[in-house]
């Protein structure tokens, strides 16, 4: 069993405090954070997950604010509370951004939920007194990115992409330096090893080698599309398709999220995968897909959908045609 997937199995909430409370010290060694914000598997670890988070420092849950900020679209969730509570301390000068683009992407989806939770943590934050809270409220279009429906979504995704792009390199110099040191590269995290193999800047023979140890991963979340980099997402996307249709089946609706911009790397693998499924697993994370990006006004997103359930086995053209 490969370590990511000890770990997760220890922090189940049914598990004893002993078994919880090994599984939360040796999550506080990994340093890719993404592996633990709402793992797909289950809701049951997200509360140790958050346990792990809360304990970092404002630098490093930097990259990870607007996935987090997510995580409080509903506080009954396992883990939210926690993590409002440790986001109210983030400094505004790290926060503003990282708000401001959750506040666009609720508005322009019409998200009524998560944009009141967002303003209710806003007003809580210790970033923003109540006076300045109440002048973003009187003057909301200051503080929100503009609203075109197609230019806000490509603002959106350029300005996280451009966020995560400078934030990056620092994330994976930090986590060489770590392993160059004898003693604290014995306590490297599997997961942050393999990661750090599938970058494509390395050599053949470490990017195999980091392929044929995430194909032992059994927790598969930790491959869709890490926050950390684009750089090991198309290695990433090598070890998914290698998995049988029912391994893949719980991830279709992550899997099907990738193609929302076929230039990104992975995503043609991805496409290419999900195509040989069966009618009966594809069709309603597709017709969720599509609703949702329907839902969101993401035209090239349901475009794609839309050509993919045109290419897919598990639709003749004929089919499509008449759908």
């Amino acid at each position: 069993m490969h370590s990511i997937d000890r770990i997760f199995e220890m922090l189940y909430r049914d598990n004893d405090e002993e078994t919880q409370r090994l599984g939360i010290e040796e999550a506080k060694k990994i340093k890719y954070l993404s592996v633990l914000i709402q793992p797909i598997e289950s809701e049951s670890i997200w509360e140790n997950c958050a346990k792990v988070l809360v304990d970092k420092s404002d630098a490093e849950l930097s990259p990870y604010l607007p996935s987090l900020l997510k995580w409080m679209k509903l506080l009954c969730l396992p883990g939210a509370q926690l993590i409002y509570d440790r986001l109210t301390e983030v400094s505004k000068k790290d926060m503003e951004l990282p708000l401001s683009i959750c506040m666009s992407l609720a508005e322009q989806r019409g998200d009524k939920l998560w944009k009141e939770a967002l303003l209710n943590f806003k007003n809580n934050s210790k970033a923003y007194g109540k006076s300045e809270f109440a002048s973003s409220q009187k003057h909301s279009g200051e503080n929100i990115l503009p609203l075109s429906s197609e230019n806000c979504r490509k603002a959106i995704r350029k300005t996280v992409d451009k966020r995560i792009q400078q934030e990056q390199d620092a994330i994976r110099t930090q986590t060489l330096s770590a392993a160059q040191n004898k003693k604290e590269s014995s306590f490297m995290s599997d997961i942050d090893r393999i990661f750090e193999m599938l970058y494509w800047d390395n050599d053949e023979k470490t990017q195999r080698l980091g392929i044929e140890e995430a194909k032992k991963i059994k927790y598969l979340s930790v491959l869709i599309q890490p926050i950390e980099s684009k750089s090991i997402w198309e290695n990433c996307a090598k070890v998914l398709v290698d998995k049988s249709d029912a391994e893949l089946c719980p991830y279709l609706p992550n899997l099907l999220e990738w193609l929302q911009d076929l230039n990104w790397p992975g995503a043609q693998l991805i496409y290419d995968r999900l195509t040989e499924l069966s009618k009966k697993d594809i069709k309603n994370p597709l017709s969720e897909c599509l609703s949702l990006a329907e839902a969101r006004g993401d035209k090239p997103w349901k475009e794609a959908l839309l050509d993919f359930k045109r290419d897919s086995k598990a639709y003749g053209k004929s089919e499509f045609a008449s759908s």
